[in-house]
């Protein structure tokens, strides 16, 4: 197997991971992706859009309802997600009683718990689909992206970030010293991304990617912050026994190497894409329709 090719993810592994560490009241804060909700937005401004009914597709426990809202006022919008505890947690964080939260709009949005693969929507409900950083926890990307292009309506749009192959090199690598090639997830390319989009019937996919490094002052604190973004080990093929202590000293030791100046890195790649859902064709009226049929009867 190719290894930069993407293995399969157990998207039930990670949310039971999300489920469990809300259920704990332990903090599930992801400032990466907040920082990648800003640039996405960046891109967006210069889209021309009037969206009257947005989905924030894969949502989590931080909806981009506040990024939406100031771009396209008054606009419907339906945070969707596969934890429950995730949705139900939107909305105790906006710190806002029933009347404020009406008043902010909040109350309007629409939550939704489902897979991103099976949306429980009707064709063409959308004018944009937007989803940040949240193909990563589903087992069929393909999938998705048909489904956004059947929910979206035509002339709608799909905006949406991911992380690339080289997110999470360092502790991929330093696994792989220690003998465990398969302990961190590959994601996809976004050339294959873009593939993806085509194929699934949007028109002309536009890609871009970037690397944004974090540093840390030590191996734990670091460690922290990938729970708290809720990144768990969550490959179909995943060793399900524990990894011992050894080993796990092993694949820290080799990490130490990428440090510089005493800090510990983590690199992301995020890929930014768009594709239009296309006007459908209109059949031109001038032109003559012939049909043959083939006469099998013998003389």
């Amino acid at each position: 197997m190719d290894p930069r090719s993407p293995l399969p993810v157990d998207a039930r592994a990670a949310r039971r991971f999300v489920d469990r560490r809300i259920a704990r009241g332990l903090p599930l804060a992801d400032p990466l992706a907040r920082e990648v909700e800003t640039r996405l937005d960046e891109r967006l401004a210069v889209v021309r859009l009037s969206p009257t009914r947005v989905l924030d597709a894969g949502c989590g426990a931080a909806p981009a309802r506040d990024v939406i809202r100031r771009r396209y006022p008054g606009v419907e919008l339906v945070e969707l997600d596969q934890s429950v505890r995730a949705l139900a947690s939107t909305l105790r964080s906006s710190g806002a009683g029933p009347w404020l939260r009406r008043l902010a709009g909040i109350d309007r949005d629409r939550r939704v718990c489902a897979d991103l693969a099976a949306l429980p929507f009707a064709d063409a409900q959308f004018d944009l689909v937007w989803s940040n950083l949240a193909l990563g926890a589903t087992h069929q990307p393909e999938g998705v992206f048909a489904e956004w292009q059947r929910v979206l309506r035509a002339g709608g749009l799909a905006f949406f970030s991911a992380y690339g192959p080289d997110t999470l090199i360092e502790w991929r690598n330093a696994w792989r010293i220690a003998g465990e090639p398969e302990r961190v997830h590959r994601f996809i390319d976004m050339h294959d991304l873009g593939d993806m989009l085509s194929r699934a019937g949007f028109a002309a996919p536009v890609m871009e990617m970037e690397r944004i490094t974090l540093t840390y002052a030590g191996f734990e604190a670091m460690l922290a912050e990938l729970r708290a973004m809720g990144a768990p080990g969550a490959l179909a093929s995943r060793p399900r026994g524990l990894i011992g202590r050894n080993r796990f000293e092993a694949a820290r030791q080799a990490y130490s190497r990428a440090c510089q100046d005493g800090r510990w890195p983590i690199t992301f790649e995020i890929v930014y894409g768009h594709a239009w859902k296309p006007e459908p064709r209109a059949q031109n009226a001038n032109r003559a329709v012939m049909q043959f049929v083939r006469n099998t009867k013998r003389s």
